[in-house]
């Protein structure tokens, strides 16, 4: 009888533990109560590192470093930490670059496929003290992808609150890997253990998956902490992590949008997580501190690298006097940089239409055309400054979409458009009205699709097919099996005529549209595919760099080219975007070899 009721109990209580634990049974944690007397509750954490430093680029650099204030708490006993995260990106040449991409479930029937991004590794080396600042270990985390730290959630958010499923699926994502990446740091790993404990589940001898839960729909704004104000609006996201299909471990994370060091951990200010079964098992993580690197990437080797989607356009222009370059950026954004500065990593925002970039081009050095979308932007940037948004002067809509652009001088430009049409335009008078003449018609064809009626179909040229102008009175093109030159007459006509046996000369220093090598008037080339080889001419102390670019492979989607002056270089392809100081890149690469 007495071994039958033992049975009986030891049944009800593994009954009892294989229970899953459900989201709807455990209360909701709140967002980590941030504190704004750090020093108390961490006396130690002025000594590691002191104030909120978030100048220069939003991208992170090499020795960016953010400190953390960690309380765990196990029912009324206290265990406080400091976690020093330092930012390591060292190499040069670059790593070589990687590319994601997701493919995910959409809300509707079928699947999202995001575009794919270009990515460039970043490693974390860890420091953790105890509340005094005394040292008590070390780890060295491995690569991790720099745009799942740099994008953050505050984006996220309002996209996600906003009904933007696609949003969810690739913050989502973003998220696992930053909770990846806890779990795989050994510093990190041992933190989260002591806060969520497994419990006894007959069940975990054959299976144990964890699987996170983000709550981006459910992500709010919260009161700015004082002292904190700097680094923008905090937003609250909560998250579970569950151990198969039970609920394991409660979190919600306070975040902002990053902004150089903050980026270290997504920006993520403040950190609350506590175990389901045991609310007495908590940890709370707060931001003390951040400092920038003292040196960005253009300052330490003359060199700027960018990533971003493959579809943000390909594209590139100096101004004609070599004091500004534009190029892609994010989607709904060109980016301005002043190469008279002594470090043009911060640059201005020309922001217009939501279309990637399809061509860029200087009109004169105060002003800027913008092939994107139906329409060509004009931007004057006279007066642009670093970080701050510039808006266009005027928008001219067109019939057919722009792909191509050459300026000639004078405020004249070539403008290509979907179709193969070519026109000139004038901006003598100002931005207001331009004169437009047609120089070559629009190729427009007919074609049927699946029984539907007849339609137009005009083919898009790509942005190379304007080949070259010796001045304002003549263009070459190049589209198919056309080679040809469109001339003006004197009674203001264009015609079409053959190219001469010598050529329109195009000069020695240039930007290619279509990965062509492009040479410097001393003999110094380059040429852009999987390797961007830098070649100098024998005699210079190199013979060539060889920059490793990752698995773009399709030159004729790129634009490179040197800047009047020969100083600078610049290579933009699909998702990428590259600046260098000639001279400056030779000499670190030298170095290094020499270092090695």
């Amino acid at each position: 009888m007495m071994m039958a009721r033992l049975g009986s109990l030891l049944g009800f209580v593994l009954l009892a533990a294989c229970a899953a634990v459900r989201p709807a049974d455990v209360p909701t944690v709140a967002s980590a109560v941030l504190v704004a007397d750090a020093a108390r509750t961490w006396p130690g954490a002025g000594a590691v590192l002191a104030g909120f430093d978030t100048r220069g680029e939003g991208a992170l650099r090499h020795g960016d470093r953010v400190l953390y204030g960690i309380e765990l708490a196990r029912g009324d006993a206290f265990e406080r930490r400091l976690l020093l995260v330092e930012v390591v990106r060292d190499g040069f040449p670059m790593q070589r670059l990687g590319s994601v991409w997701f493919k995910a479930p959409a809300a509707a029937p079928g699947t999202f496929v995001a575009p794919e991004r270009r990515i460039r590794g970043v490693e974390l080396a860890l420091t953790m003290f105890d509340e005094h600042g005394r040292e008590l270990q070390r780890s060295r985390g491995g690569q991790v992808p720099d745009w799942v730290l740099e994008a953050g959630f505050v984006d996220d958010i309002r996209a996600v609150r906003a009904g933007d499923a696609a949003t969810d699926a690739i913050a989502s994502v973003r998220l696992l890997w930053v909770v990846q990446m806890l779990q795989d740091d050994a510093i990190l790993n041992g933190l989260l253990r002591q806060v969520a404990s497994v419990p006894l589940d007959p069940r975990l001898l054959f299976r144990r998956e964890l699987r996170l839960a983000p709550g981006f729909a459910r992500g709010r704004e919260v009161a700015t902490v004082d002292g904190m104000a700097a680094l923008g609006s905090p937003f609250e996201l909560p998250f579970d992590m569950f151990l198969n299909d039970s609920l394991f471990v409660r979190l919600s994370a306070t975040v902002v949008p990053p902004r150089g060091a903050t980026g270290v951990a997504a920006g993520i200010i403040g950190l609350l997580a506590q175990q389901a079964t045991d609310p007495g098992r908590r940890l709370t993580l707060q931001l003390l501190a951040c400092a920038r690197g003292p040196q960005s990437e253009w300052q330490r080797h003359g060199m700027l690298v960018l990533c971003g989607t493959v579809d943000e356009g390909a594209a590139l222009a100096f101004a004609p006097d070599g004091g500004r370059m534009v190029m892609p950026g994010r989607i709904g954004a060109v980016e301005l940089r002043d190469l008279r500065s002594p470090d043009p990593t911060v640059a201005t925002e020309l922001t217009g239409g939501s279309h990637p970039v399809a061509d860029l081009a200087f009109i004169d050095s105060d002003t800027v055309l913008v092939a994107r979308g139906p329409a060509l932007e004009m931007f004057v940037v006279r007066d642009a400054v670093p970080g701050r948004p510039l808006a266009p002067v005027a928008t001219f809509p067109l019939p057919r979409r722009p792909v191509a652009l050459l300026a000639v001088g004078n405020g004249q430009a070539f403008v290509g458009c979907v179709g193969g049409e070519v026109q000139r335009w004038s901006f003598a008078t100002g931005p207001e009205a331009p004169v437009r003449e047609v120089v070559r018609p629009p190729l427009v064809l007919s074609a049927t699709f699946g029984g539907a009626p007849t339609a137009p179909v005009a083919l898009d040229p790509g942005r190379a097919f304007l080949a070259a102008a010796e001045d304002a009175e003549g263009v070459e093109v190049r589209w198919f099996a056309e080679t040809a030159c469109y001339r003006r007459c004197t009674d203001g006509s264009w015609r079409k005529t053959a190219i001469p046996a010598a050529p329109v000369s195009a000069p020695p220093v240039r930007v290619s549209k279509n990965g062509e090598r492009v040479e410097r008037s001393d003999g110094l080339h380059v040429f852009a595919g999987q390797t961007l080889q830098i070649t100098w001419p024998a005699g210079k102390g190199l013979h060539a760099v060889g920059i490793p670019m990752g698995d773009h492979d399709d030159p004729a989607a790129t634009a490179h080219g040197f800047d009047p002056t020969g100083r600078f270089y610049a290579h933009v392809g699909p998702g990428l975007r590259l600046l260098c100081d000639v001279e400056r890149v030779r000499a670190s690469v030298t170095n290094g070899a020499a270092a090695r």
